[in-house]
């Protein structure tokens, strides 16, 4: 086992921490003095990051604690849910976040929806 590797894993996911609470701050703050938030573009944005982030940092720190302490069933499934998110999580975070993906996707679907409108004719007798 290399020995750096935990010391890397917990240190990236730490400094991730640190980063996003403090850009969170940085936002809070400047809601709070009146100016105004980021377009919802960049929030749009900073969420997907945020949440790609905390799960990739989570699977991080479980596996670094498992390799030194024993753990139980759960925290080994949790690890192994964890990880598998953090590898497939992003492609359901840019499809709820990003509208034009989405719009993408579906056309490849063959979908022939357009505009959110649909118009149904009914003939009567």
């Amino acid at each position: 086992m290399n020995m750096w590797l935990p010391f890397h894993n917990i240190g990236v996911s730490i400094i991730l921490i640190i980063l996003y609470t403090v850009m969170l701050v940085k936002f809070y703050l400047k809601s709070q003095y009146g100016v105004s938030m980021s377009c919802k573009t960049q929030k749009s944005i900073f969420c997907q990051a945020f949440i790609i982030c905390v799960v990739c940092a989570m699977a991080s720190f479980v596996y670094s604690y498992m390799q030194f302490f024993p753990v139980s069933r759960w925290l080994i499934t949790t690890g192994h849910i964890s990880w598998q998110a953090s590898n497939a999580g992003p492609a359901f975070v840019y499809l709820i976040f990003n509208k034009s993906l989405r719009r993408s996707v579906r056309r490849m679907l063959g979908s022939k929806k357009t505009n959110g409108t649909e118009v149904t004719i009914i003939v009567g007798r």
